[in-house]
């Protein structure tokens, strides 16, 4: 596959997501780590001079009290004493240390303050735990950077929808105040990683929720290609960027840490015989089956295991984990890790006669007992019916599908038509929505009014 002359998922190693670094790091207002708390409230007062003077003595109060919430933990500057409390930890939200409602001081608009600042840089979890209201306008007027006021301009003259537009220059911020960089620094691996942290932060959020494939930062990755901001290499996109291709035989062994070497090499010449009968699925496969679920968990059980001499009990005892799955629900494919295994001796067996200077010396009895696949037939034919059963479920939700998908088609088409004569004739469409509750298709949808979209956009979860 080498020497291909057009982009291919299979060719090419990834892109490893990496934080941006900056040095030194942005300090639009000059280096305040160990500032005076009047220093910083005044700061807070004076580079806003847009806002009402109320706003911006509110704005202070709050910064005010921020810090001297911070003042209270361990630390001689304000990153170390933000990392040791529960608020820079992510593990409480600012308004629970204080709102006007309860308390007659809101704290948020401190830690906004804060982070506009560049006083403290926060952790993603520690960011998105907290809705920071109007943080893109004020965040962007704060840094001084032209280059950042030239990537806002440059999203508002792309032909996107004002929402997206938000997204991406709100998503640049946020990446620009966690990983503690300027817009100069900002690197295509810096934007995975954003990608990647903000999918964990999600899954603290929100626990038992089902994880979103959404790429956050695709906006800021697209505007920077067209900026030239990145070099000419770089993928076109973010997903193209995270594919990756086929990963070589030591990659898949080494992605699970085997601890002893020589069973590591074994394994690798092993998979490099078996190379030649399998396609890449299956091997990556039978390497999950016999690293991660068979030798991993071994070493696990007996630190000390030398060779493939397994004992009965130790044997007894990896049966029992193999049981559950990480997740503590039941494994229903134990029987093909349990013949991957006896596969593998056997192999070991057969190939020793032919090659007995490569593998005679890992010949080792098979720890799998002859009575291990009794009710194999059973259970396999179980599974087919279930298989069977799925399908017979969903057959006759299949017409409704049809007619679903056919319908949206050919709305979609009327649109597309109308919308083409609308442009000859010079006559500007109007969108219209369905009301609440009314789920018909097509172009008799009764229209309803606008909502009219709030100009702040806060760094919460979307």
């Amino acid at each position: 596959m080498e020497g291909l002359t057009f982009p291919s998922r299979f060719v090419g190693g990834p892109m490893k997501p990496q934080p941006a670094v900056s040095e030194p790091p942005p300090r639009p207002h000059g280096e305040l780590s160990a500032a005076s708390i009047n220093h910083i409230s005044k700061l807070a007062f004076d580079v806003w001079e847009d806002a009402s003077t109320v706003t911006r003595h509110q704005r202070a109060q709050a910064t005010r009290g921020i810090l001297q919430y911070l003042s209270t933990h361990p630390g001689q500057t304000w990153q170390e004493q933000w990392d040791a409390s529960p608020l820079g930890k992510g593990l409480i939200k600012a308004n629970s240390l204080g709102a006007r409602r309860t308390t007659g001081l809101a704290v948020t608009p401190g830690v906004r303050t804060l982070f506009c600042l560049r006083v403290v840089q926060p952790t993603m979890l520690a960011f998105r735990q907290n809705q920071l209201n109007n943080f893109t306008p004020l965040f962007i007027s704060a840094q001084n950077d032209p280059l950042l006021v030239t990537f806002e301009e440059h999203i508002a003259a792309q032909e996107l929808r004002l929402k997206h537009q938000r997204e991406a220059v709100l998503d640049m911020c946020t990446l620009l105040t966690y990983q503690g960089v300027a817009l100069a620094d900002v690197t295509p691996e810096s934007i995975l990683q954003y990608a990647h942290d903000n999918r964990l932060a999600r899954c603290r959020l929100q626990p038992g929720q089902p994880a979103s494939n959404r790429l956050f930062g695709h906006g800021m990755w697209t505007a920077l290609i067209t900026m030239g901001r990145f070099p000419a290499s770089t993928p076109t996109t973010m997903r193209a960027a995270m594919m990756r291709g086929q990963r070589t035989i030591e990659e898949l062994v080494d992605q699970y840490g085997i601890r002893d070497q020589a069973v590591r090499g074994l394994l690798i010449d092993y998979f490099g015989r078996r190379r030649a009968d399998l396609d890449y699925s299956s091997l990556k496969q039978l390497a999950l089956l016999l690293v991660k679920h068979f030798w991993v968990k071994i070493e696990q059980l007996n630190p000390g295991q030398q060779g493939l001499r397994i004992a009965p009990d130790l044997y007894t005892r990896w049966r029992e984990t193999i049981r559950l799955k990480d997740d503590g629900t039941h494994r229903r494919g134990q029987d093909d890790i349990v013949i991957s295994v006896r596969s593998f001796y056997y192999d070991l067996h057969t190939w020793a006669a032919a090659e007995p200077e490569r593998w005679a010396a890992w010949v080792a009895p098979c720890p799998v007992p002859p009575g291990e696949f009794h009710g194999l037939g059973v259970r396999r034919r179980k599974g087919t019916e279930r298989s069977a059963d799925r399908t017979r479920q969903r057959q006759p939700l299949l017409p409704v599908l049809v007619d679903h998908v056919e319908s949206r088609y050919d709305h979609a088409r009327l649109l597309l038509e109308r919308a083409d004569q609308a442009a000859d004739g010079g006559v500007h469409p109007r969108r219209h929505r369905l009301p609440a509750g009314d789920q018909r298709i097509g172009p008799e949808a009764a229209p309803t009014r606008r909502r009219r979209s709030h100009p702040r956009a806060g760094p919460g979860l979307r």
